[in-house]
């Protein structure tokens, strides 16, 4: 599924990853979040020349996670990916996950990330551990589930939309429910980063709040320490944020 809000100038970037996937997807769709730019008339260049390809308009936007929500059922697969519409996959990105269900044991696999635009960075697939996760998130949006953990977790939690952490949210509700993941480190997902400032950036309250609520959703998961522990991460990262940015007299 490939959600779209006001990003229709790369749509077709992200559109083009899919075609060039060594393993087609079995069914893509679409979904049109209340844009009011170009993206209704990329969208219909899209389906014309992709007839395996549907779509789904709302108006008026209805945010990230009813989106996600909303795709996952109007679709009917198994094996369910979400791609955002400024992202891209790498060639066997589909193939190489999808293999990684070949074991009975997997519930959802998460590939490399490979940061482009305002900022480059390649973040490897890092192995499964419940314990980490709990700190800090190392499974992208983009990973693969199947669609009977998502039944189980009941979706992406509409609580975490206006800070942006639905995703973890999600795995460590599907943790704390005893499925597991598998890092993929033959394929990449291609995130895209922005120069301004995007829904994923949080202040150190906004971050505390967060780590708060995921406590909550999956407290078999993260415990009190984790809580802190992640926190102090939170703001070490910042400090080193602000030092970074200082400018330097010559």
């Amino acid at each position: 599924m490939v959600p779209c809000h006001n990003y229709g100038r790369y749509l077709g970037e992200a559109v083009a990853s899919l075609d060039a996937q060594t393993r087609p997807a079995d069914e893509v769709l679409i979904i049109d979040d209340g844009s009011d730019d170009e993206t209704p008339k990329v969208i219909e260049e899209i389906v014309a020349g992709h007839p395996g390809i549907r779509s789904l308009s709302r108006r008026p936007a209805l945010g990230a996670v009813k989106t996600f929500n909303d795709g996952v059922s109007a679709t009917s697969g198994d094996l369910i990916v979400i791609l955002s519409a400024d992202d891209c996959f790498s060639a066997s990105y589909l193939a190489d996950l999808a293999r990684a269900f070949d074991e009975a044991s997997t519930s959802f696999a998460y590939p490399e990330t490979r940061l482009f635009g305002a900022q480059q960075a390649l973040w490897p697939a890092q192995p499964f551990d419940p314990r980490v996760l709990a700190r800090r998130n190392f499974v992208n949006g983009s990973a693969m589930f199947r669609r009977e953990l998502y039944e189980r977790v009941g979706g992406f939690d509409e609580r975490f939309a206006m800070i942006g952490k639905e995703d973890w949210a999600f795995f460590l509700r599907a943790v704390s429910l005893g499925y597991k993941g598998v890092p993929v480190s033959s394929c990449h997902l291609e995130y895209r980063q922005h120069a301004r400032v995007s829904r994923n950036f949080a202040s150190l309250r906004d971050l505390l709040v967060t780590r708060w609520r995921l406590r909550q959703v999956a407290p078999e998961v993260v415990s009190a320490a984790d809580l802190v522990i992640g926190w102090a991460e939170d703001v070490r990262r910042a400090i080193r944020r602000l030092l970074s940015s200082r400018v330097r007299p010559e």
